[in-house]
């Protein structure tokens, strides 16, 4: 066998693990720089990612993880370009930096737009709870206002009822005063009488 042969197949072999291996630092490397990429906008944003924690509470997981998969998804297509760019050859580094570009522009219209909904979800959370208690305060009164008011109603039935025992219990002890009254005139000329009929019984 020809020394050529036998020294072709390990280069083909080492050439390929090379470029397999520049695949894996090449994606190591973006994965690393989008992290960084991504910590640094969320610190230029502190105060609103306060607001956005707040309001985090509030919104389903199934956002999170739809934001996930955009993103692995975004990786991963970024990934297979790279993949075919490194294998062409052309213009790599040009290419590169602007497929990062790209990737960092919409990773950021990404936090940015699930930023806006979630304080816009923040917002209708708030202005909800705000009707919510004004409806309760307000409820709260008018039930209020109809409890006094049958209260007041009653109390006026019940001053109205005593009147009218009042007038009643006047009527019937004026009454018995005039009977009592009658009775002892009664009583006083029966006892003129007696009396009268015993002095004539005992002067004769």
């Amino acid at each position: 066998m020809p020394r050529s042969s036998l020294t072709k197949k390990p280069t083909t072999n080492t050439s390929e693990q090379t470029r397999r291996n520049g695949h894996h630092e090449t994606r190591n490397r973006y994965l690393e720089e989008l992290a960084v990429v991504a910590d640094g906008s969320d610190e230029e944003n502190e105060e609103e990612d306060e607001i956005g924690d707040q309001a985090m509470e509030n919104v389903d997981g199934e956002e999170e993880e739809e934001r996930d998969g955009d993103w692995d998804d975004a990786v991963t297509e970024a990934m297979s370009v790279v993949g075919e760019s490194q294998e062409s050859g052309a213009g790599r580094s040009e290419f590169l930096e602007e497929l990062m570009q790209k990737i960092v522009l919409d990773q950021r219209k990404r936090v940015h737009f699930k930023k806006d909904k979630i304080h816009k979800k923040y917002k209708e959370n708030v202005e909800e709870t705000k009707q919510a208690v004004n409806t309760l305060f307000e409820n709260h009164e008018t039930e209020s206002a109809r409890i006094h008011n049958t209260q007041i109603n009653r109390l006026q039935e019940l001053l109205e009822n005593k009147a009218k025992l009042e007038a009643e219990m006047e009527s019937l002890v004026a009454n018995m005063q005039y009977s009592y009254a009658t009775h002892c005139r009664d009583l006083r000329i029966v006892a003129k009488h007696h009396i009268t009929l015993l002095l004539r019984t005992v002067s004769e």
